[in-house]
């Protein structure tokens, strides 16, 4: 494989990782609203949370493209990744925060931007948890493995 067509594919499955992001955002927003309601359809805030998860979404984009995990390729489920999703998130959810406070009238009820934002951080680790698990799980049961003692090796 050629060093072009490898960076096109990690970009690609860049992108594939803000349509995970996107959608676990905009289910975070709508559970949130949901939840807020005791799990009752609001029809009052049905719109506000469709722009409020569109604004998320974006938002998401948008920080994650200077300062989060779009920015740099890490490794799916690393510690640096994960730094970077937390702080993607928490800068989106501050953002959201704002807007929740300062709307009037209401677009949201005030406690979606803290829910929804831990919400989706927690789907979000939990999503990159699954795959690195499944590729570590799936590395591991190579046919072609064996098994050696290495001596001389000190800690590594």
């Amino acid at each position: 494989m050629t060093h072009a067509s490898e960076q096109r594919r990690e970009r690609l499955h860049r992108w594939v990782w803000v349509l995970f992001d996107a959608a676990i955002w905009f289910v975070a927003i709508y559970g949130a609203t949901w939840a807020r309601f005791d799990f009752a359809r609001a029809s009052v805030f049905a719109a506000g949370t469709l722009i409020f998860a569109a604004v998320a979404v974006i938002g998401h984009l948008v920080v994650g493209s200077f300062i989060g995990p779009y920015a740099v390729g890490h490794r799916r489920g690393s510690f640096e990744e994960t730094t970077d999703i937390a702080r993607t998130v928490i800068v989106t959810a501050c953002g959201l925060m704002i807007w929740a406070l300062v709307a009037e009238p209401l677009v949201v009820p005030r406690s979606v931007p803290v829910v929804g934002g831990t919400v989706a951080l927690v789907g979000m680790f939990a999503v990159r948890f699954l795959i690195r698990s499944w590729r570590s799980g799936h590395l591991a049961s190579s046919e072609n493995e064996r098994r050696v003692i290495v001596f001389g090796a000190g800690d590594a």
